[in-house]
């Protein structure tokens, strides 16, 4: 009779632990039905534009109208109502960046109709005042170009279409300068911060159009380094301006800068890049992200991860051929992350662009492209005027959730109950307490990753130069391999390089508190058996060394 128990609650164990596995595998996610809410109208209908929330006003930049000819107006939404600007000159796919200052800088674009040329021209917009200010010229002429400021208030750019390419550096005030050559040349970068004044620079595509089939990742400061996963996985190519903030989940205060971005393979799947100083790794899901809609239309991705920092939500949108709208909420905090997708009846008024992040956490779409009208697709010369907000409230929407995985999940726990009991009627005579062990160590990885993390966040194993997989399979009652791959699976990266992480963080934080600590003592106590090993692995993970590291935050 206590056998019978025992394999009864062992076959709930093995349920409770396996469903989070088949979640991963194939539940799919939680689809809730929004009506967006339209707001005003522009009063210019356009395309390849920029917008961005300035002293809580909705504020759009530039781009072109009907017809495809370049715009040189700006409007911002106060009292239920758009008021249009006049700006000194056109960017349309340019470069607009918001700074800390309050102002915005615009800078290039196409200087003539149908998406063609470049300019030098750059101009400040002054929020307070609702102002345009011509005032000099970029280093090169450049169209879809991003940018990126850095804490001292410096900002990097690069990019360019049809032409050449370089890191470019604006000194804040007047002036564009080159700062580097760049080893692959880009179309519409992501420049992603990796320490207060330093940044990455990578993309998919060059500026002829063609993918960039490379796993090379250039620094401002430092030399390029080689990021794997970028083989199998490519970050999705935006034919609209770049917030390239807009993915960042990190923390700067403790010098954790850590970004999502969207990526494909070539099986057309898609999944969100973790991207924490140097290492990229694929964010896990509980499932994957759709690339299906309602009624099996594939769902077209052309987004920014847009994260929501205060709820630790992050969002990317989509439409289908039908002209629904998805938008997938990513609670990236959790691991593995739920995913919660949500849709709209189709909506032929509503613009196919890059929306953005509104102050209360919900998204706006203003202006963008008409799509998807019988062969007609991104047209370009009949941008759209209308401006509408998703909401996310749950009282608001319905959810629906799917039922048939409990089918996949139900038959082989049979098939495994089956084959406990065979086993046990076959004769073991190892009690069911001596075959715990093995129950621990098929955990899914899934699972097993958070008690990882703890137990190196807890006990701070890492500060042992000495540690090996084994260790840690050993507290965690598994074995070796089962960690080691779990790392592989959900981090992207080996043991030995996720225990570094750990270091080098912690070695961060030292050289913060005791900035006159030998560099020799915070080695040995981040756990590096050397000191010349512990400068090599920080180089590598920061493209610095400590001390310039130090000096930069500083």
């Amino acid at each position: 009779m206590h056998h019978n128990l025992s394999i009864f609650f062992l076959f709930l164990t093995i349920l409770a632990i396996t469903e989070p596995m088949m979640a991963q595998n194939g539940e799919p996610p939680a689809m809730v039905h929004i009506t967006p809410e339209r707001l005003p109208d522009l009063n210019t209908p356009r395309g390849s534009h920029a917008a961005f929330f300035l002293n809580g006003e909705l504020t759009v930049f530039g781009g072109h109208t009907l017809g495809f000819v370049p715009t040189a107006t700006a409007e911002y939404l106060r009292n239920g109502e758009w008021h249009q600007l006049s700006m000194v000159y056109a960017h349309d796919n340019g470069i607009v960046v918001s700074l800390r200052s309050g102002k915005v800088l615009l800078a290039g674009g196409h200087d003539q109709p149908l998406g063609i040329g470049q300019s030098f021209m750059a101009e400040w917009y002054d929020a307070k005042t609702h102002s345009f200010e011509g005032f000099g010229c970029l280093y090169r002429k450049r169209s879809m170009a991003t940018a990126l400021e850095l804490d001292s208030g410096r900002v990097i750019i690069s990019g360019n279409q049809k032409a050449t390419d370089e890191i470019e550096i604006f000194d804040g005030r007047k002036l564009f300068h080159k700062k580097k050559d760049i080893s692959t040349p880009h179309m519409l970068p992501l420049i992603l911060r990796i320490a207060p004044n330093n940044a990455i620079i990578f993309s998919s595509e060059n500026p002829d159009f063609q993918r960039n089939d490379t796993d090379i990742v250039d620094r401002v400061k430092g030399s390029p380094f080689h990021a794997p996963l970028l083989k199998e996985w490519h970050p999705l190519l935006l034919e609209c301006n770049i917030n390239n903030d807009a993915g960042f989940i990190g923390d700067e205060e403790k010098g954790h800068y850590e970004h999502l971005v969207v990526a494909y393979n070539d099986s057309n799947k898609i999944a969100v890049m973790a991207i924490r100083d140097t290492i990229f790794s694929l964010l896990p899901t509980t499932c994957c992200i759709p690339t299906k809609g309602i009624n099996t239309d594939t769902i077209l991705y052309e987004s920014r991860v847009l994260a929501d920092r205060r709820t630790q939500r992050a969002y990317i949108h989509g439409l289908d051929t039908l002209e629904r709208h998805y938008i997938v909420a990513i609670d990236y905090a959790q691991r593995p992350a739920p995913i919660t997708v949500y849709y709209t009846d189709p909506m032929p008024e509503c613009g196919y662009g890059s929306p953005i992040l509104s102050p209360e956490g919900n998204l706006i779409i203003c202006g963008g492209l008409n799509f998807g009208h019988g062969d007609v697709q991104h047209d370009n010369y009949a941008p759209l005027n209308t401006a509408w907000l998703f909401r996310f409230s749950p009282d608001e929407t319905e959810v629906e959730h799917s039922s048939w995985w409990w089918a996949l999940l139900v038959s082989p726990l049979l098939l495994i109950f089956c084959f406990i009991i065979i086993k046990k009627r076959s004769k073991v005579t190892d009690s069911i307490e001596d075959k715990q062990p093995s129950i621990v160590v098929s955990v899914p990885i899934d699972t097993l990753m958070p008690r990882i993390r703890k137990l190196m966040e807890s006990e701070q194993l890492f500060k042992n130069s000495e540690l090996k997989v084994a260790d840690v399979a050993t507290q965690l009652c598994t074995n070796g391999r089962y960690v080691s791959d779990c790392i592989n699976q959900q981090e992207g990266i080996s043991f030995s390089q996720f225990v570094n992480g750990y270091r080098i963080d912690y070695a961060k934080k030292l050289l913060k508190e005791h900035p006159d600590m030998k560099i020799a003592a915070i080695a040995y106590e981040c756990g590096f058996a050397n000191e010349s090993s512990f400068f090599r692995t920080f180089k590598n993970l920061t493209g610095m060394t400590p001390r310039e590291w130090l000096n930069e935050t500083d």
